[in-house]
């Protein structure tokens, strides 16, 4: 069973005891994660998060509400690649006018907020969350989470040329917070994560840097040209990090270059040099390796974190990059807000099969999924314009 066989069935109850415990210790001013197993602690002061409870029991809105509300229908989900299984939705699923309304609601927690900022707010969640269920095929079920909401506020980088010139220090300024799988933290029945973009960060001025989500043991969605050996070198180290209870590969004490956290971590920077033009690059670019998704306000990703066999899938480690400008007057008004949304299989389906039961759900969500948005049996399940838009837009280019 691997790394799942700190999961004990008794009493028709799950106890999950991973080797690897982490707790994400969320305050105003910064974020920190502490690796309990080995005493140390790492600093994510990028992130500032903001939690809320929102009531879903609130009275059934007027007819006046919901007309002022941007109604978008369910988009198509165009796959970015199989491995994992990775798609971002053809259009934005709210308006730049919702995210703002959503943003505003999130961000300013010690104001006054008027009752209808507050039922706008939550009409346009419940939107969400109906469009998410439907795209996924994963109704919600009592004891879902609430959306975690992410804000990354940009860092300024003096001496552009010294963290050019240092491949290890730009990654760890890119990536501050390394990578991860969603199932970290004992969150092993976290199949499906949705990321909402709410800010566009597309790097068109080339002022600021960075803000795309990164996979980089992602294959390109009909890419018959990846190095399948250094496909099998990532794959390894991120499968050996997941046999030994470690979902973050900052929770890997070796800090050595090729140790399986930095081999993930420098596959990270060579993605963005890939798609990146603004500045010179630091490290091979060759790799077809990684598929990066560059926000747009509005559009909606969402993931598969588990694999068939209902294990963590290793070649979903994935990481926020960083907002980097080299120009203060970019800094104060460029952000990234997300709303991130987990999808875990509802216990009573498997409550009695154990993990053989949690692995049959997830095998027919996947199925599903495959079915649904990929043409299985055929070289691509894309026509060749759409790829070629998605791929541009994902490398952060301007397309038509």
């Amino acid at each position: 069973m691997g790394y799942l066989n700190h999961l004990i069935f008794s009493l028709g109850c799950i106890i999950i005891v991973p080797k690897f415990v982490g707790s994400l210790v969320i305050s105003k001013q910064s974020t920190s994660l502490h690796t309990r197993a080995t005493g140390t602690s790492f600093s994510v002061d990028k992130l500032t998060t903001v939690s809320y409870q929102i009531n879903n029991n609130h009275p059934i809105l007027g007819t006046t509400l919901k007309d002022e509300l941007v109604q978008c229908a369910v988009p198509k989900m165009i796959p970015l690649c199989q491995s994992p299984l990775l798609l971002e939705s053809s259009s934005p699923i709210v308006s730049r006018e919702e995210c703002n309304i959503l943003i505003q609601h999130f961000d300013e927690q010690h104001q006054t907020r008027t009752g209808h900022q507050t039922s706008s707010a939550e009409a346009i969640l419940q939107n969400i969350h109906n469009t998410i269920a439907k795209v996924t095929n994963c109704p919600r079920h009592d004891g879902e989470n609430e959306p975690r909401y992410v804000r990354y506020d940009t860092k300024t980088k003096q001496d552009i040329q010294q963290l050019q010139l240092n491949p290890k220090s730009f990654t760890d300024n890119l990536l501050p917070d390394g990578l991860h799988v969603d199932t970290n933290n004992g969150k092993l029945f976290r199949h499906i994560t949705a990321i909402l973009y709410l800010t566009d960060n597309m790097d068109d001025d080339g002022n600021v840097i960075g803000g795309g989500t990164t996979f980089p043991l992602a294959i390109q969605q009909s890419n018959d040209e990846y190095n399948r050996e250094q496909s099998e070198v990532l794959l390894t180290s991120a499968k050996t990090l997941l046999l030994n209870g470690i979902h973050h590969t900052k929770g890997d004490d070796n800090q050595d270059d090729n140790s399986d956290g930095r081999v993930l971590e420098k596959a990270g920077l060579h993605v963005f040099c890939r798609d990146t033009k603004q500045i010179r690059h630091t490290t091979d670019t060759s790799s077809e390796h990684g598929v990066r998704v560059m926000p747009r306000a509005g559009k909606l990703i969402y993931f598969h974190n588990v694999d068939d066999d209902g294990l963590s899938d290793a070649s979903s480690f994935h990481g926020g990059e960083e907002l980097l400008s080299f120009d203060t007057s970019h800094t104060a008004k460029t952000k990234k807000s997300i709303l991130v949304f987990f999808k875990e299989v509802p216990l009573i389906k498997f409550r009695d099969k154990g993990i053989e039961g949690f692995a049959q759900e997830v095998a027919k969500s996947r199925s599903w999924t495959r079915s649904m948005y990929y043409n299985e049996g055929t070289k691509s399940s894309i026509p060749l314009a759409i790829l070629q838009i998605t791929r541009s837009r994902a490398a952060g280019l301007n397309y038509p």
